[in-house]
């Protein structure tokens, strides 16, 4: 978290992108500080929301239900 933040802002990491985050919402001040940064991109938990990933979750569930039976 804080060495993270420390790195993005030195330039020893030139990004940071993740779906989730230490605490959500954020709540500690470099979390927040972090968060305003150019080079940082946190998305809600979408990462497994496109149609690919829905399409293959969906075969697997019926794969898995039709394998229980």
């Amino acid at each position: 978290g804080k060495d993270m933040l420390k790195y993005l802002k030195n330039g020893k990491i030139s990004a940071f992108v993740s779906d989730v985050f230490w605490d959500e919402p954020a709540k500690e001040d470099y979390e927040i500080e972090m968060l305003k940064l150019d080079n940082v991109m946190i998305t809600p938990h979408l990462g497994a929301q496109t149609r690919e990933a829905q399409k293959r979750i969906a075969i697997m569930t019926a794969d898995n239900i039709i394998n229980e039976w």
